[in-house]
């Protein structure tokens, strides 16, 4: 799929930066691990959200059972 997209310079800068001195393959593959980066940020926020949403401000539910336990019987 084409699509067109309007850039300031500074984003065509870093673009081309990336293109010509980190090695990437073409201008798409810049943008598609730009994309991957801000997928990835997003998720974080979202699992980060999520903690806070279920009550427990994103501890590991696991955390609250740490003290319980069954004691083996005594003989």
């Amino acid at each position: 799929m084409d699509t067109s997209v309007t850039l300031s310079g500074q984003d065509v800068f870093l673009i081309e930066y990336h293109l010509n001195q980190k090695g990437a393959k073409s201008r798409s593959a810049v943008i598609r691990k730009a994309l991957q980066l801000l997928y990835a940020s997003t998720l974080e926020e979202d699992y980060a959200a999520f903690g806070e949403m279920d009550g427990n401000g994103g501890a590991d539910p696991r955390d609250s059972m740490a003290g319980d336990r069954v004691d083996e019987p005594q003989e």
